[in-house]
């Protein structure tokens, strides 16, 4: 499950950082934090940072940090947070 987000997630949920800066990660455009298990499926265990992932066929995300993956008892489960991606 993907979510767009702007910078602000940070600072109002408290969701657990593995790599990265949190209140940076999502700054500026075309940038993505990944949860832990989407790291592992699309970069094996290498340091994911400045990385690029292509998204729907059109746009290349900036990797800007890994999360904790959320306990499986909770209601929400997101792979990855991007910054919105600017029309136009």
């Amino acid at each position: 499950m993907y979510f767009w987000q702007n910078p602000d997630l940070f600072d109002i949920f408290d969701i657990e950082v593995k790599s990265g800066e949190p209140k940076k990660a999502l700054e500026r455009p075309l940038t993505v934090m990944l949860s832990e298990k989407a790291a592992r499926k699309y970069f094996n265990d290498e340091n994911i940072i400045g990385k690029r992932l292509r998204f729907d066929n059109e746009h290349d995300l900036e990797v800007t940090g890994v999360f904790k993956d959320f306990p499986l008892q909770s209601h929400w489960h997101p792979e990855s947070y991007s910054e919105i991606i600017p029309s136009g």
